[in-house]
């Protein structure tokens, strides 16, 4: 791993990620709901994928993996993250319909 170079710039990349999981963390922290649940579960599977593809190629630098194996890789992480911010969506419309629900505005249309 002599190659391992990770910039700042390529760190900024982790902000939005980590930022999400520790909001949501802090949401299911207050407030223990299947929203929250499905929020932490959504933000931390992409958060880990997140940090999975920024060191994907120094792994395959370091191992001189093929490409096949690579792509096979790739897609597995891809469907995983797909999965994470699928799940961290649904929570997050829970939470919307949650919110419209509790303030029971007359201007406010049912969904």
């Amino acid at each position: 791993m002599e190659n391992l170079n990770i910039s700042f710039l390529s760190l900024i990349s982790l902000f939005v990620p980590l930022l999400m999981m520790g909001i949501s963390i802090f949401y299911a922290y207050k407030r223990m709901s299947t929203e929250a649940i499905l929020l932490v579960i959504g933000s931390v599977i992409v958060f880990l994928t997140s940090v999975f593809f920024m060191f994907m190629p120094y792994l395959v630098y370091s191992r001189n993996m093929d490409t096949t194996l690579t792509s096979l890789y790739y897609s597995v992480a891809g469907t995983i993250a797909f999965i994470g911010s699928l799940l961290f969506a649904i929570g997050f419309f829970m939470l919307v319909l949650t919110v419209i629900r509790q303030s029971g505005g007359a201007d406010t249309k049912k969904l």
